[in-house]
């Protein structure tokens, strides 16, 4: 390799090794503050306190307590008749395939309505 190609890999290197370091100061800094300290756990559990979270992370609790991790089932009491929860989710089924001979018929009597034929130039 030349030596400008060396100079180059060296100058980058140790300029991101410096920018790296000072952010790993940085991050321990702030673990460092007192407040941040119930967030030590969470590095290596990745859980933190519920009240630690309401307190300094409101905005993300809102979020999260909006948000219905099991949903409620109604009351088999209640006026709304019962539905079973296959019932619920179960999809619809397909339609029946629509025959050729029908579409043209539908194209056919959309065409009379407008007073066009659509269909003319196919029949041709």
């Amino acid at each position: 390799m030349s030596h400008t190609v060396l100079l180059w890999g060296t100058w980058i290197h140790n300029i991101f090794f410096l920018l790296f370091f000072l952010s790993f100061l940085a991050h321990m800094a702030a673990i460092a503050l007192r407040p941040n300290w119930p967030m030590v756990r969470g590095i290596f559990t990745g859980t933190v306190r519920l009240d630690y979270a309401r307190h300094r992370h409101a905005l993300w609790m809102i979020e999260l307590e909006k948000v219905d991790v099991v949903p409620e089932l109604k009351p088999a009491e209640s006026a709304s008749p019962a539905i079973s929860v296959a019932e619920e989710t179960a999809p619809e089924k397909p339609a029946p395939p629509i025959q050729e001979q029908e579409i043209r018929s539908m194209i056919e009597h959309n065409a009379k309505k407008e007073n066009t034929s659509p269909l003319k130039h196919q029949d041709e």
